[in-house]
């Protein structure tokens, strides 16, 4: 005899604990409560994005922590430049 139990994931929007539970708990019963509980006790609601919504956030994150970090170093680079130019106008002045 062989039991197979179909797992579903959950991220506590509290603690940031990831759980899971067998997928009867979403297909009927508890979501009609409307309410499910983490290992940690913390309230998790029907409306509350799953585990794969929560790793797109965090993609989506890391791309635009990567494009603000080459932006500071372009700006930075820059800044460099400018500071060269300035340098020689005051030397030019001063002659």
């Amino acid at each position: 005899m062989q039991l197979s139990i179909e797992i579903t994931w959950w991220v506590c929007p509290v603690c940031g604990i990831t759980y899971g539970g067998p997928k009867v708990f979403t297909d009927n019963g508890r979501w009609e409560m409307g309410t499910m509980y983490c290992p940690n006790g913390h309230a998790f609601h029907k409306g509350w994005p799953h585990v794969d919504v929560l790793q797109t956030q965090l993609e989506n994150a890391e791309q635009r922590r990567c494009t603000a970090e080459e932006t500071t170093r372009m700006a930075e680079a820059t800044n460099v430049a400018l500071r060269g130019v300035i340098t020689k106008l005051k030397r030019r002045l001063k002659k």
